[in-house]
């Protein structure tokens, strides 16, 4: 008996029995690959989705604190408007002082200017030495230079009336630097004249 032996029949169901093998791996494979990917992006969009929410709590709160950064701005001034405040509060002081400092010079030279050199007349006015005539006075240069001249009965007396002229206040500050006495021609009474300079 002889046997045949198909030499192509085994090969080919080896050859099929190996192709449904290798397909049968390669859709192993796809399936496998397909359900990573699958994976990977439901990953991805939970992921996203997550982001997102944190983001948006990110941004309200970032919102938030824009807000009270901002109220609290305008309640705290900042360093600078600080010192420019201060600046201006030191020029509104000098300022302040310099206009009292004016309005006192005005309220001197108009008193000045309304009473003249009454004060000065005045003052010579109180003097009731018995024994001492004031004869003339003058006043130059604005009642910094005075000279008032008279008649004495002693020479004493001229020294009583520089006392009594010093205590008042308008001649207090006044310096006589210049005296003289002379004899009269009346027995008695001498002549004499006080001069500031």
């Amino acid at each position: 008996m002889q046997q045949q032996i198909n030499l192509y029949q085994s090969s080919t169901a080896e050859n099929s029995k190996l192709g449904w093998t290798s397909w049968h791996s390669s859709m192993k494979i796809i399936v496998i690959f397909s359900g990573l990917l699958f994976l990977t992006n439901i990953w991805q969009i939970y992921g996203k989705i997550s982001y997102g929410y944190e983001i948006s709590n990110l941004a309200e709160k970032k919102q938030q604190l824009t807000k009270k950064l901002v109220k609290l701005s305008g309640q705290v001034p900042e360093e600078d408007k600080i010192a420019r405040i201060e600046k201006k509060l030191r020029s509104l002081r000098k300022e302040n002082i310099d206009k009292k400092n004016i309005l006192s010079t005005l309220v001197k030279l108009q008193f000045k200017e309304q009473t003249g050199y009454s004060p000065y007349l005045h003052a010579l006015a109180q003097q009731k030495l018995p024994g001492v005539q004031i004869t003339s006075f003058k006043f130059g240069a604005g009642g910094s230079n005075i000279s008032i001249n008279g008649l004495v009965k002693r020479a004493e007396l001229v020294l009583q009336l520089l006392q009594k002229l010093g205590e008042e206040s308008i001649f207090s500050k006044k310096i006589f630097e210049s005296f003289s006495l002379s004899a009269e021609e009346i027995p008695g009474i001498m002549k004499f004249s006080l001069q500031t300079k």
